[in-house]
Parts: C-alpha cells; structure tokens; sequence
C-alpha cells in the first residue's frame, strides 16, 4: 500500500503545465496567401484544444506552425481546460473566424482569418492579439500572443 506522503510527494513533483504563444505587439507571426486567379485568398490561424497552432490557407490545407505545441495540459483530456480569446491589434479586422473579444472554450478548434474572394485586386491584411486563459472570464491569463494574415487577390 502506498502511503498518503508518497502519494502527495509524486503529485508536487509533476511537471508544470507549459504555455507560451508566438508574436509581440509590433512583430506578430504572419501567414499569408496571394492567388493570382479567381477565387478565394485566405491566410488563417487555427488553435487546436490540444495545444497545436496550424496555418490554414485557400485550399483548406494547414500546416502545423511549429514543430511542437504551443501550449501543453498535463491532463488526459486537455478539452476545456483552456480558453482562448482574439482582439484587434492593427490594420484589417479578421475576415473569417469567431467573434472578436469573447472567450471560447477550446474545447474544438478555434481560428481568425483575413479572406478574399472573387477577382480584381483585394487586399486584407491584420493582426490579432491572441490570449490563453484558464478561466471563461480571462481572469488568468496564462500566455498572450500576436498572430497576423495577408490575404491578397491579384487579377
């Protein structure tokens, strides 16, 4: 049997949940996508609940932003352990994407966008402050990040 001091030794020696999220103020991390044909120019940030940040673009192809998560729950089930909210950092507000200012559980993907769509030149462009929270009224903020997108249509 295992005693009540080992117990509590083994759960105070856990590693401490990491959380950190890319960008600053005046430098955020930008995606961008330029078509050159009619259609759709999308440049997309998507948070996954298990700690994952991919760019999305026209074609609906993502790929993973970095090589690990940007922020990890030691749990079994991260599911809404965290949630996540975008505001407005500068130029275009996003196009596609949840609404801006309000907490969302990550408890299923969540992204900002900036699209355009049809022909002719078009041209939105911006940049988010995203922030992690362990609560749904962003009482502690755990990481803060700055997230951009260029979507350009050209013909």
């Amino acid at each position: 049997m295992t005693s009540p001091l080992a117990v509590m030794a083994a759960m105070s020696s856990k590693k401490a949940e990491v959380v950190t999220l890319s960008g600053t103020t005046g430098s955020p991390i930008f995606t961008s996508e330029f078509d050159l044909s009619p259609g759709q120019a999308l440049a997309e940030w998507q948070f996954l609940s298990d700690g994952r940040v991919f760019r999305n673009f026209h074609n609906k192809s993502s790929t993973q932003y970095s090589a690990g998560v940007q922020w990890v729950n030691t749990q079994q089930s991260p599911f809404g352990d965290y949630w996540i909210r975008a505001t407005a950092n500068a130029d275009d507000l996003p196009d596609t994407g949840y609404a801006l200012g309000t907490w969302w559980a990550l408890t299923t993907t969540r992204y900002w966008g900036w699209e355009v769509t049809g022909s002719g030149f078009q041209h939105s462009s911006g940049s988010v402050k995203v922030e992690i929270a362990t609560d749904s009224g962003g009482t502690n903020i755990v990481a803060t990040g700055y997230y951009g997108g260029t979507a350009d249509m050209e013909i």
